[in-house]
């Protein structure tokens, strides 16, 4: 605005980021007299102390945390006999359901297939029951855990059932046993809800991975007495864990030495990027309470606004422009020339400089058409009357402003 006139006048220059499931069909006959299928809870075991309940949840869901521990407690666990039993049921559920839905049976075959279709179901209710354990052992290790957010411990346990029962629709029996299986897509439905709406914003899946990681290794610092660990510190242990789960042994100092050299300072840079999206949120409307918040200011009302100028140099601003404008005045300038210089500096547009061509087309308006050329020409002979003596030296506070 007013800066690049002073430094046109002065220096005679212008300033410029499905699974594929297969599925097999079961061949071999299922007999009913091999795993009894059970339809009511046959005892009711605690599981967990309520002091802790209380301690980890409010009063609005304390009571159905209270009935999901009895019924986590009431079915006995299963074997890997009865694993097997009720997935193969629940397979051949699988396929009747299909051939249900496309019609492909024999006469009269459509009761059969209906009951086996029954029996699947409550085959998979009973493994969802009796794995209703499984997803607290899980979930109960997330309460530990700072970057849960406020995501209530009633919904990471229905977030776990959710994962629970997307890994009955794909447990294949045949290749491991169901709590192994289960185990990664509990924790993933879990991660995906903290990470969905644990947080007033929602922070990427991966970003609270890496949180998790550096938190991991921050506490494992902790507890073998070291009281504030660095950043370097706690991204040297974090390459450490890293490296040995990788070699399935502890790292030698060699090869330790060429991991840090090169992902040290990648580590570093992740550190502080996780560290951002980590930070607490707060609501522009907060109005907590504060030493210089007596007047009840909201927190978006004290914060500054860093694109804002600020009074001091708004008033500098002032200042200049209207010195500038004298110049013109007492320099004679034409209006032609007031006008041009008004438009490519920006002086009459709130710092809104144009182009030459832009200002032969706004010129039309007033004076006459004027080329690409002519503007320059008037501009030059504009500039050219401002360097004077006089001028220089009532521009020359404005220039050590600017440089400083």
């Amino acid at each position: 605005m007013g800066n690049d006139v002073v430094a046109a006048v002065l220096t005679d220059a212008e300033i410029i980021s499905t699974q594929s499931e297969n599925t097999t069909e079961i061949t071999g006959e299922i007999s009913e007299e091999q795993f009894e299928i059970y339809e009511e809870p046959q005892s009711t075991n605690r599981l967990l102390d309520e002091e802790y309940l209380v301690e980890h949840s409010d009063r609005a869901d304390l009571n159905l945390l209270q009935l999901w521990y009895k019924e986590a407690g009431a079915y006995p666990l299963l074997t890997r006999t009865d694993e097997v039993y009720l997935a193969q049921l629940i397979e051949t559920s699988r396929v009747a359901c299909q051939q249900l839905e496309s019609g492909e049976y024999l006469e009269g075959g459509k009761i059969a297939l209906l009951q086996i279709k029954e029996k699947g179901e409550r085959a998979k209710r009973r493994l969802i029951m009796s794995n209703l354990r499984l997803v607290l052992s899980i979930v109960f290790k997330y309460f530990s855990n700072r970057f849960t957010g406020d995501l209530p411990p009633i919904d990471m346990l229905q977030d776990g059932h959710l994962g629970l029962m997307t890994a009955i629709d794909k447990y294949n029996f045949r290749i491991a046993r169901f709590s192994t299986y289960a185990t990664w897509w509990i924790r993933q439905t879990i991660a995906r809800g903290i990470s969905d709406a644990g947080r007033s914003i929602k922070v990427p899946s991966h970003i609270s991975d890496k949180a998790r990681q550096f938190y991991n290794a921050e506490r494992y610092l902790k507890r073998i007495s070291v009281q504030n660990p660095s950043d370097e510190e706690i991204c040297r242990q974090l390459i450490f864990n890293k490296l040995e789960k990788k070699l399935d042994r502890p790292p030698t100092e060699p090869e330790l030495k060429r991991q840090l050299d090169k992902d040290l300072k990648e580590t570093l840079r992740t550190k502080r990027i996780v560290k951002q999206y980590m930070a607490p949120t707060l609501s522009l409307d907060f109005c907590g309470p504060s030493y210089d918040n007596e007047d009840g200011a909201t927190l978006g009302e004290k914060l500054p606004d860093q694109t804002a100028i600020s009074p001091e140099a708004a008033a500098d601003t002032s200042i200049m422009i209207d010195t500038v404008r004298q110049m013109f005045e007492d320099s004679g300038l034409s209006p032609e020339e007031s006008t041009v210089l008004d438009y490519r500096f920006g002086l009459s547009t709130g710092g809104k400089t144009f182009t030459l061509e832009e200002i032969g087309q706004m010129m039309k308006k007033r004076y006459k058409a004027m080329s690409t050329e002519n503007v320059r020409q008037i501009s030059l002979r504009a500039l050219r009357k401002l360097r004077s003596p006089k001028n220089i030296k009532m521009l020359r506070p404005f220039l050590a402003q600017m440089k400083a």
